[in-house]
């Protein structure tokens, strides 16, 4: 999911949070030069005169020389001259300016950091935006075809099994800087979203949004109800079953999203997980069909019946919107941009009730909660990698995450970020995503899993919409999901 840049500061002021002010960093001109030159004839023609300043410049090199040449003027004001001297202002030596440009979400350019970027690095950053399949088509086109369209690549961590063995090596590119890689501040199971398959290529991307999908739930409804917050996703069935019987249609006990395609399967894997198998395994075999799918499956009609009336057509913002209005009292599908308007007291009215856990598991399965991360990459075909490298390294750096946290909702991939009181302060949500972190998975690792999500997520929203029994979703999802891979010839 592309992440939506929203105003923080406004959101801020309401909630009385601490908002970063962001100056608005001068763009230095390439060239200071001014020139006044000496000609032998003098026009005479009235014209209108503003003002005439006759003072003393200091100037870095002086040089007095005859131009014979025609220049366009605006203004000529008639006197008489005797000489001209022609003064030219020489740029100071220093590091040349550099052109790069970018797709992907990078930052926003109403925050100053691209100016600010040009000024201490004399990079200057193009930001080609477009929505989030134009940008996934667009870099799929350019990198495989080692195209120089873009010399920094932001994707999203489900791309990279596609892209790595198209993009520079990050280590050399750092080391002729004097940077350490991988940078012991950022959050290793992040990190390693960068190197698929693990050793083959090395590490080719940086982490800049540490987007982690967590389980949320309302503390004060847990409280109420005396029980611990959930553990499993039988526990979250238990505890939905009474929030539903006792308080619907004022609160419901659980969302899920059931919009085909992305959105239900978005919804429905941390529940696979939960239940201790993935769609596809190691070697793209599916598995929906499976005791643990069926299980996750009828674990999914149990909380859809539990959920607000016409989960079946919600999306992404529309489960926020259950969660932050107080409809829903859990989800195992919310994203940090959903969290930060159930802290924002103009829209919410849950502020300081909601806690944020890893996502349930079945007793012997793994907590497993998914990333959302966007990674930069330089591609190979780019004829500027060392620019390119260190514009991903500045605009990495703990303060200018901390500005976009602010300036976008972005979550910063730095441990010393995560545990900074101000940004606590401001994001209580930081500590419960920091957790969830440490057991963050990606999506299965295949360069063909938008196939595999399509023909599952449409399978998932069938049963939600109970257009389809769990025993024929699974058979079918697993039948289709196997002969598209036979078609990709994925098991060649």
């Amino acid at each position: 999911m592309l992440p939506r840049s929203v105003s923080r500061r406004q959101l801020l002021r309401a909630g009385g949070g601490v908002a970063l002010g962001v100056g608005g960093a001068a763009i230095l001109a390439a060239c200071g030069e001014t020139q006044v030159v000496e000609v032998e004839r003098v026009v005479e023609k009235e014209v209108p005169v503003e003002k005439i300043v006759e003072k003393e410049v200091p100037v870095e090199t002086v040089v007095t020389k005859e131009v014979v040449k025609e220049v366009a003027v605006e203004k000529v004001v008639t006197q008489q001259v005797e000489r001209v001297v022609t003064v030219v202002i020489e740029q100071p030596i220093g590091k040349p300016r550099v052109r790069l440009r970018g797709t992907g979400p990078l930052g926003t350019a109403e925050t100053g950091i691209f100016d600010k970027l040009l000024s201490e690095t004399q990079i200057e950053l193009d930001h080609v935006e477009q929505p989030y399949a134009a940008t996934y088509q667009s870099l799929l086109i350019n990198l495989s075809q080692g195209g120089s369209a873009y010399d920094i690549a932001s994707m999203d961590d489900p791309w990279m099994p596609q892209f790595t063995e198209f993009l520079a090596d990050i280590t050399p590119l750092y080391q002729g800087f004097g940077w350490v890689w991988p940078d012991p501040d950022m959050i290793p199971a992040i990190v390693n979203l960068g190197d698929w398959p693990p050793g083959k290529y090395g590490p080719r991307a940086v982490p800049n949004i540490g987007n982690i999908q967590s389980f949320a739930y309302r503390a004060d409804v847990m409280e109420d109800l005396g029980v611990e917050p959930p553990k499993t996703w039988d526990d979250v069935a238990e505890y939905s079953t009474k929030i539903t019987g006792d308080m619907a249609p004022d609160l419901y006990g659980y969302t899920i999203r059931g919009q085909p395609g992305n959105p239900a399967m978005t919804s429905f894997l941390p529940i696979m997980r939960g239940f201790g198998r993935d769609v596809i395994d190691g070697d793209l075999n599916p598995q929906v069909n499976t005791e643990e799918g069926l299980a996750a499956l009828d674990m999914v009609v149990t909380l859809k019946n539990l959920a607000p009336p016409g989960v079946e057509n919600i999306g992404h913002h529309e489960l926020g919107k259950l969660m932050y209005t107080g409809l829903a009292a859990m989800s195992g599908d919310v994203w940090p941009d959903q969290l930060l308007k159930m802290y924002t007291p103009d829209l919410s009215s849950v502020v300081g009730k909601i806690e944020v856990l890893p996502e349930p598991a079945q007793p012997g399965a793994d907590h497993a909660n998914m990333t959302g991360v966007w990674l930069f990459g330089v591609p190979q075909g780019s004829e500027n990698h060392e620019a390119a490298a260190e514009a991903i390294h500045w605009l990495t750096q703990a303060d200018n995450q901390k500005e976009n946290m602010y300036a976008n909702n972005w979550p910063p991939v730095r441990f010393s970020l995560m545990d900074d009181p101000g940004l606590l302060a401001d994001f209580p949500f930081l500590a419960g995503i920091k957790n969830a972190a440490s057991v963050a998975v990606p999506r299965p690792r295949t360069e063909h899993y938008s196939i595999v999500e399509e023909i599952v997520g449409r399978h998932v929203s069938a049963v939600i919409a109970e257009q389809e029994s769990v025993g024929d979703a699974a058979r079918l999802a697993d039948e289709e999901v196997r002969v598209a891979l036979e078609e990709k010839g994925a098991y060649s």
